[in-house]
């Protein structure tokens, strides 16, 4: 039987899994935390948003990366909403056309629900970190597993797939320690950026007001208009409304 490992357990690794279980193939997923999906609980923090309810083609066209477009017609919004009832998440659509898990269903429950229909074939290592890899194997660094510092081993794999998370929440395991990695080998990357960035504003913003919400604002910078909440921060702003304009001010100016 071939064997396939997966670094990260993170929903991209953890869709990666899904996936997979078509095949006949040993499945190995590792992440360096205690569990997997520690990025995902933490998106719960915020309301858990799981996708939105407007048609794939619509969906797809918020985004203006062919990559991801290219993704979501393979595995759209909709098939989304489709996996999670096959779980048994059933889910409801907010006043927005947001998608949120069902009354009383918590995100660890939805993320309980998915390991339980990866389990009977894919084997969770964890406390597993990341090292380096060949044509063969990955080397992973065991010594918190095993509390013996500076413990790794090496596992051949025939397939390999890197899930490993940019640099966008550290604690959660997203801290991007494999980049030099990338680097010795000599692999092009494309420079980390933010896909939710706040907006700095002017000198003398109200910073003194930090962590305050404001309320049903609308932004709109060229034809691109938003609605929704926005929280004051230390240099501007943070939230939806602001997230959204971030390509379009590039062409006009922003008013609220």
């Amino acid at each position: 039987m071939k064997r396939i490992i997966i670094i990260g357990g993170g929903p991209a690794g953890l869709m990666a899994a899904t996936q997979l279980l078509k095949s006949d193939c040993e499945i190995l997923l590792l992440d360096q935390k205690t569990s997997v999906g520690r990025k995902f609980l933490v998106a719960g923090d915020g309301g858990f948003n799981l996708t939105h309810s407007e048609t794939p083609s619509e969906f797809r066209d918020k985004y203006d990366s062919e990559w991801i477009k290219k993704a979501i017609r393979q595995f759209s919004n909709k098939d989304w909403i489709k996996f999670l009832k096959q779980i048994g998440i059933e889910t409801k659509v907010g006043s927005s056309g947001k998608i949120f898990p069902a009354d009383e269903i918590k995100p660890i429950q939805v993320l309980n629900a998915w390991k339980e229909f990866l389990a009977p074939k894919v084997q969770f290592i964890l406390n597993t970190r990341f090292v380096n890899f060949d044509e063969n194997q990955v080397e992973v660094d065991i010594s918190t597993s095993l509390n013996t510092p500076g413990k790794t081993e090496k596992l051949d794999f025939d397939y390999l797939v890197l899930a490993l998370g940019a640099r966008s929440w550290p604690v959660t395991g997203s801290d991007g320690f494999w980049v030099p990695v990338f680097e010795q080998k000599g692999i092009a990357m494309n420079e980390f950026q933010a896909s939710n960035s706040g907006l700095v504003l002017y000198e003398n913003w109200l910073g003194d007001l930090e962590g305050k919400i404001l309320k049903n604002i609308q932004t709109t910078c060229g034809n691109q208009t938003c609605s929704g909440d926005l929280t004051i921060t230390s240099y501007g702003i943070e939230g939806k409304p602001a997230y959204a304009i971030n390509g379009a001010k590039k062409n006009g100016k922003t008013r609220f």
